[in-house]
């Protein structure tokens, strides 16, 4: 069960206060407060609760300010300090330092258990039903899921969306830095670097790094990201180095395409000096090309195909297989059409010749 409480003092002349409606599921909730509500304690316990029980005035015309003091709010597992003012007229602003000790996203997110403590400004103001507001100086230091965490940087809301501006994350010996590249185009760069991939992805070994950018909607590209590893491994998997690079020219029609190469792959102890993939399209549509090196023999196929949320149709228009001791053979009768859904692969048959010899699979 969480708990949770608030409790301080609000001072604004004459003006009243009531607490809700309250942000609360399945909790009972117990308040307390002077006839002027100028100091307040609401106290609850329940199976889920959604802090924080928002404070609003019932008279702010008759309050051009209105001061916090020591508003302090017991929730997931710690508190978190209010302080500082707002100011009604001629339009709200506000500027509030927030301060929280020993917050445990565990309580809401049972996966991500921890233990944080953080400080910000909060400032800005409401104008024309929009909002322009920026958490400033923004610092979160503890341990998140038995690792050292940290985040700072500040974070800005514009036309009531967020928008990032300088944010640095860290996990253990991960790290996440995003940042505006401009104002003009409103796209988000992200550099990327995992050293401990199993925090992550459990089993997942090695070394990976990646930068990229993200453009909002209608913009071209709208998002781009190069990622690089070294070492990898998962499970009978190896990877000696890694390179994929993605990209979407828009996030509307969902035409992206991605190259990715891998170095040495080693599967089950079979070495594959080489692999290298390359899409275009989206999942309604999309052409894909690989193309496959082991140690004594190399494959090449082309498809093109199409995804629903039922059905993966593929057309396999190039299926070619190169092996040291029984020379090159090539798909016969092509294209072969494959249907894959959520029983498994169709009955399909592909023949494959050489010279005069010929295998099919049925």
């Amino acid at each position: 069960e969480a708990e949770f409480y608030i409790k301080g003092n609000i001072e604004g002349g004459n003006a009243a206060f009531k607490l809700g409606p309250p942000i609360v599921l399945e909790t009972n909730v117990e308040l307390k407060a002077n006839k002027e509500w100028t100091e307040f304690s609401a106290i609850g316990k329940g199976k889920d609760v959604r802090p924080l029980i928002p404070v609003e005035t019932l008279y702010p015309g008759s309050t051009p300010n209105i001061y916090f003091h020591q508003l302090e709010f017991h929730t997931l597992g710690g508190n978190v300090t209010l302080n500082g003012r707002v100011n009604w007229q001629p339009e709200p602003v506000f500027d509030l330092s927030i301060h929280g000790e020993s917050i445990d996203p565990g309580v809401l997110l049972p996966d991500w258990p921890g233990r944080l403590n953080f400080q910000s400004r909060f400032q800005g103001k409401f104008s024309g039903g929009h909002i322009v507001a920026s958490l400033n100086e923004l610092k979160i230091l503890g341990r998140l899921i038995d690792l050292p965490f940290t985040l700072s940087g500040d974070l800005t809301f514009l036309d009531n969306r967020p928008k990032l501006v300088d944010l640095d994350i860290r996990a253990g010996k991960n790290q996440l830095k995003l940042s505006e590249a401009s104002v003009k185009d409103s796209s988000l760069q992200f550099e990327l670097e995992v050293l401990e991939p199993e925090i992550l992805w459990p089993g997942l070994g090695g070394r990976w790094r990646g930068k990229g950018s993200v453009k909002p909607i209608g913009s071209s590209p709208a998002g781009v990201l190069v990622l690089e590893g070294n070492d990898v491994t998962y499970g009978n998997f190896k990877i000696e180095s890694y390179h994929g690079s993605f990209a979407c020219d828009s996030i509307d029609t969902q035409k992206c395409s991605a190259r990715v190469g891998l170095t040495n792959l080693v599967v089950d102890g079979e070495v594959f000096p080489s692999l290298s993939l390359d899409w275009k399209g989206n999942l309604k549509n999309h052409r894909v090309r690989a193309d496959l090196v082991s140690s004594t023999s190399r494959a090449d196929l082309e498809f093109t195909g199409e995804c629903d949320s039922d059905t993966w149709r593929f057309r396999i228009n190039n299926a070619s297989f190169d092996l040291e001791n029984n020379g090159i053979w090539r798909l016969n009768d092509h294209p072969v059409n494959v249907f894959v859904d959520h029983t498994g692969i169709k009955p399909f048959k592909a023949c494959w010749a050489q010279e005069d010899a010929k295998v099919c699979v049925d």
